[in-house]
């Protein structure tokens, strides 16, 4: 961390403000700088989750469970996982046309579905797994997701 006696703002801007707070267990940073309201004027906040007993990225979670997702899973949780990821706007219609009209086996299906989603990375990957919880709890068991 950078500390310096030196303003954070340029002298032409009125006013600045630099807080630290703790909030529901995570650090939250606010930075505003500027005249508020004003053209030049920003305000950045951010929230930084705690690294200790932090849990694994899911979609690292994802890469090492896929080989036994995609011989597991059925084709009417395929199309129930696609129609929920669409409606939650994780993926687009013209990604589950892909995965449906592109692939000839219910394996190949699976393979591009849960690659797709662990191509958009982390958010995608959890809300994918929370889906699955719901849509086939026997295999979100067998690949330890609950």
């Amino acid at each position: 961390m950078r500390t310096t006696d030196q303003p954070l703002a340029p002298k032409n801007w009125s006013s600045y403000l630099a807080a630290l707070s703790w909030d529901s267990g995570k650090l939250r940073s606010k930075l505003e700088f500027g005249n508020p309201g004003a053209y030049g004027s920003a305000s950045v906040d951010c929230v930084l989750a705690p690294a200790v007993g932090r849990t694994p990225p899911q979609d690292d979670i994802l890469r090492e469970k896929r080989k036994l997702f995609v011989n597991s899973v059925g084709r009417s949780t395929i199309n129930a996982l696609l129609d929920d990821l669409l409606q939650d706007r994780v993926i687009r219609l013209e990604e589950v046309y892909k995965v449906k009209d592109e692939n000839a086996t219910v394996i190949d299906k699976a393979r591009d579905l849960i690659d797709l989603v662990v191509g958009k990375g982390d958010c995608a990957s959890e809300k994918f797994i929370q889906y699955l919880l719901q849509e086939d709890p026997e295999i979100a068991r067998k690949m330890g997701l609950c």
